[in-house]
């Protein structure tokens, strides 16, 4: 009987059971890293000028696709890092909107990796 009444209920109980505990966890589960030349093409991994890492992470029932590039964020922050790994939870907060007002470096979602470093994510599409 309990788990009819379960089964009944989970549709209305969905959106609270997939809350993360905490809101400003968000958790990793999809990395894939792209080595690109200068010019931002392909390149191969002994020609590259540097790496941009692709994440999808998970907050709740939503699911957030962004990028982290060092190769610009770390002229302005030289502890950056793109150390966001799958399989795991991180802080992350979301950017201020008053771009004027934002310190620097602008991000959408600023999240600390397993060794408190900064991680600035740019998102591309939320679903």
């Amino acid at each position: 009987m309990l788990a009819g009444v379960y089964l009944l209920l989970r549709p209305s109980l969905s959106p609270w059971l997939s809350r993360p505990v905490n809101e400003k966890d968000y958790r990793v589960i999809e990395r894939t890293d792209t080595y690109v030349d200068k010019q931002g093409a392909t390149a191969s991994e002994s020609s590259h000028d540097h790496e941009i890492v692709g994440l999808v992470l998970t907050h709740g029932d939503r699911r957030i696709h962004a990028v982290c590039d060092l190769s610009t964020l770390d002229k302005l922050d030289p502890n950056a890092s793109c150390g966001l790994r799958p399989l795991r939870n991180y802080q992350c907060f979301v950017g201020r909107d008053d771009m004027m007002k934002a310190p620097m470096p602008l991000s959408d979602l600023t999240c600390a990796d397993g060794d408190g470093r900064k991680v600035y994510l740019y998102v591309s599409k939320e679903d």
